[in-house]
């Protein structure tokens, strides 16, 4: 593969390690903190956490601690936020 950061060739396949940055296509844990992506997503988080106010922090506090709502009910939470932008 060849990292999309650095430009590096490296070695991955996820039958002999699995680890974030490589599956994304980056060769280093270093590189994907570094890159465009990573950065944009979190630019992208920060604007979203900025937008709540306190009450609405709270509710996606405590929904972020149960992590299984979001692992499990992804489409159901992209379907409600989607029926909501369409009313």
């Amino acid at each position: 593969m060849i990292c999309k950061n650095c430009k590096k060739t490296f070695h991955y396949c996820s039958n002999c390690d699995y680890d974030l940055a490589n599956s994304l296509d980056f060769c280093s844990d270093t590189c994907f903190y570094d890159s465009d992506i990573y950065k944009s997503n979190i630019k992208k988080i920060d604007e979203f956490v900025e937008s709540l106010n306190v009450e609405q922090l709270t509710i996606f506090d405590r929904m972020m601690s149960e992590s299984d709502i979001f692992e499990n009910y992804e489409y159901e939470i992209i379907s409600k936020i989607n029926e909501r932008l369409n009313d």
